[in-house]
């Protein structure tokens, strides 16, 4: 039986019905991937600063306290101790600065920002390990003249904690590497930001790249200190500095982000081909559409 004239003009074109469909989930999907909004005044952004203010002090008091050890101007205990407690404050520092740019992170680029999450998550375990037990078990015996109870318990060379040690650098070098890709895709509608943004991406890539020599510091010799030393503590200062400055003009600006936002998503819908007669059931099947980012 056929259906009244009147019923099927009342009907929506199914053309029209095609096209706010995808329009609808076109708009759904451009929510989806825009990321990278403003957080001024919210808790990331003042946590964010505030880490990298801590990471960016306890990276240039173990630079400034390294230099009268390495020459050997401090006596034993002292020199572990002014090297480790920044180096314990140091790890925790950018493990919550790493969390706060992954919570800004643009969503198309958070695959990156989570692993570097994970692995500073291992850095920060492995090295605080470290240096609880050297300040507070080996250090100890060493002053009472116990040093033989410690045997390989020790940071020193050939130690069991210096390999631990190394191994937390060496993901800490991972962590960082895994964060560069989050920034210097462009998006950034100011110099400043331009800037800022490079800047960060290649500290993030110099400390990666640092694991290498780092690793050799540890495991093969140490005169590769010469080569991770300086690029380390250049990079790490550096590059919690420069977040500190982005993530507070995050929390004082309206429209600053910290990474760069994702691309717009364009919906693109194609027309869809017009029903035969005889057949009125859902053109709608026939139309596609693709979102492009």
């Amino acid at each position: 039986m056929t259906p009244p004239a009147e019923a099927l003009t009342d009907r929506p074109e199914p053309a029209r019905v095609a096209r706010r469909r995808f329009a609808r989930v076109g708009r759904l999907e451009h929510a989806r991937v825009r990321s990278g909004a403003p957080i001024s005044h919210s808790p990331t952004a003042r946590l964010g600063f505030w880490s990298a203010v801590v990471a960016a002090s306890a990276s240039l008091v173990f630079l400034v306290a390294s230099a009268p050890v390495l020459v050997g101007a401090v006596a034993p205990p002292w020199d572990n101790v002014l090297t480790l407690v920044p180096s314990l404050v140091l790890a925790p520092a950018l493990l919550a600065l790493l969390v706060c740019v992954h919570d800004t992170a643009p969503s198309d680029r958070k695959v990156w920002s989570h692993l570097a999450v994970a692995f500073a998550g291992v850095y920060t375990a492995l090295v605080s390990v470290v240096y609880v037990v050297e300040l507070a078990v080996v250090e100890p015996l060493i002053v009472r003249g116990e040093a033989a109870r410690a045997g390989l318990l020790t940071i020193e060379p050939g130690g069991v904690l210096n390999a631990i040690d190394g191994l937390g650098y060496a993901f800490l070098g991972l962590a960082l590497l895994f964060a560069a890709p989050v920034f210097g895709r462009g998006g950034l509608d100011r110099l400043i930001r331009w800037l800022l943004d490079r800047l960060i991406r290649w500290l993030l890539f110099a400390n990666g790249v640092a694991v290498v020599p780092i690793l050799l510091t540890y495991f093969v010799d140490r005169a590769f200190l010469l080569i991770a030393g300086p690029l380390w503590g250049l990079a790490v200062p550096a590059l919690a500095v420069l977040l500190g400055v982005s993530f507070r003009r995050a929390g004082r600006s309206p429209d600053w982000t910290v990474s760069p936002r994702s691309p717009r998503a364009n919906l693109e819908v194609l027309q869809p081909a017009l029903p035969t007669r005889g057949t009125r059931r859902g053109a709608a099947d026939s139309a596609e559409a693709r979102i492009t980012l």
